[in-house]
């Protein structure tokens, strides 16, 4: 699988993914589930979903149903500017601020930080086996 947009080199060997592979990989996800209209945010999740190990695809896929049907009721769009990027083996934690405008009405900022970890299949692909954020204790 390749990211819509290659900015860095990067590489798969013996089954691991080059820090470079994920960061992209990472960072596309992310920006596929945070930079939304409530018109656009089902077909990204979906997209998303494909990518999602057997294990976390039921819970994840429940959440963005009731996102969308939440986002629809509020005709919310959402902007997630990334601040930077860590990888630490196959997870990527991604910071950013994340901008949501409900209607004309309000808008929202906060900071967050994003978790992506990867797991590399025998095939070459990957399967996204977290996805969330990482919330101050």
């Amino acid at each position: 699988v390749l990211p819509s947009n290659i900015e860095k080199p990067f590489k798969l060997q013996g089954g691991k993914y080059s820090a470079n592979y994920i960061e992209q990989v990472s960072t596309w996800l992310t920006m596929l589930s945070f930079n939304y209209t409530s018109d656009t945010f089902q077909y990204q999740a979906n997209t998303v979903l494909k990518y999602v190990s057997p294990e976390k695809k039921q819970e994840l896929k429940l959440q963005f149903s009731k996102d969308a049907k939440y986002l629809e009721r509020q005709k919310i769009v959402s902007t997630f500017f990334i601040h930077g990027v860590e990888i630490q083996g196959n997870k990527a934690y991604i910071s950013g601020l994340l901008r949501t405008e409900l209607g004309k009405k309000e808008k929202k900022e906060r900071e967050i930080l994003w978790l992506v970890e990867l797991k590399t299949l025998k095939n070459g692909l990957f399967q996204i086996v977290e996805f969330k954020e990482i919330k101050d204790e």
